[in-house]
């Protein structure tokens, strides 16, 4: 499955909208939505930014980016290719329309010049003389001309050494803004490894205790957590708060048992399950 394929449905399965990404990673929502139907001409300006927003978007939903980075390369890189392909192939086309117009101009100055050769024949025949002086002159323009083609071509060369140079400035400066967005792009991720670990739940087993727990790093705004306990088979559970049933004890649970917790400041919650065996108890 294509990365943006696993993007997008992993956020459907969160339940998450494309606005409640971009309000997380803080990027524009046409942006998430852009990444997700793989439309990467969005980013035509500076594809180093696809990467940059994947690895956020990655990291916002809890996608491995490192499992996915190097298809996101090769993606980035065969786009980047295909459009460069179409661009020199438009590039080559012009050319090809611009040669057409001048064998065109070329062909109309040729008729030109036959009618011209003909017209200085008739001179030619009706004058009596030519003399060296004449002779000279148009050796000497044909040696202008041929000085001329050569200074044009001294001056191509050096035009082309400064697009080259120019080229590879920039080649340079883009490969420094590159590394640059990449230690941006990992800051970032760090940053985020570093929020999700200081709002993980802290379970640890009170010494002393059999079967006994105690929970912290509740954030402040958390009020509720929700309890999930597997039943191999079917079994009574009692669930009780500071010494006070919260559930039906009467009835009989099989599959999932499912509470939610009403926390407040320091409170027991005590489990009892009449048929102990194989279970298993997850807090969200």
């Amino acid at each position: 499955m294509a990365y943006y394929h696993i993007l997008k449905e992993r956020r459907t399965n969160l339940k998450l909208s494309i606005q409640d990404v971009s309000n997380q990673t803080r990027l524009a929502p046409q942006y998430i939505q852009a990444i997700e139907e793989h439309n990467l001409d969005v980013f035509s300006d500076d594809l180093s930014f696809v990467r940059y927003f994947v690895h956020a978007y990655s990291d916002a939903i809890g996608v491995n980016w490192q499992a996915i980075s190097d298809e996101v390369d090769v993606d980035v890189n065969e786009f980047a290719h295909q459009r460069d392909m179409a661009l020199t192939m438009a590039q080559r086309r012009m050319v090809e329309q611009m040669a057409s117009v001048q064998k065109t101009k070329k062909t109309t100055k040729k008729k030109k010049k036959s009618s011209l050769g003909w017209f200085q024949k008739h001179v030619s025949r009706t004058s009596s003389s030519l003399n060296a002086n004449q002779t000279k002159i148009i050796k000497m323009l044909v040696l202008i001309g041929i000085i001329g083609l050569g200074v044009l071509s001294l001056v191509n060369v050096g035009l082309r050494s400064i697009s080259n140079q120019k080229l590879a400035t920039q080649q340079e400066l883009r490969e420094e803004q590159l590394s640059k967005k990449e230690q941006e792009t990992n800051k970032l991720a760090n940053q985020r490894k570093k929020a999700k670990e200081a709002q993980a739940l802290v379970v640890n087993k009170i010494s002393g205790e059999t079967n006994a727990y105690q929970l912290s790093n509740i954030q402040s705004d958390v009020k509720t957590l929700d309890l999930s306990i597997t039943l191999p088979t079917k079994t009574k559970i009692t669930l009780k708060k500071n010494d006070e049933t919260i559930n039906d004890t009467s009835k009989v649970y099989t599959g999932t048992f499912n509470q939610s917790l009403e926390l407040s400041d320091d409170c027991t919650f005590e489990i009892s399950i009449e048929t102990y065996s194989d279970n298993s108890i997850s807090i969200d």
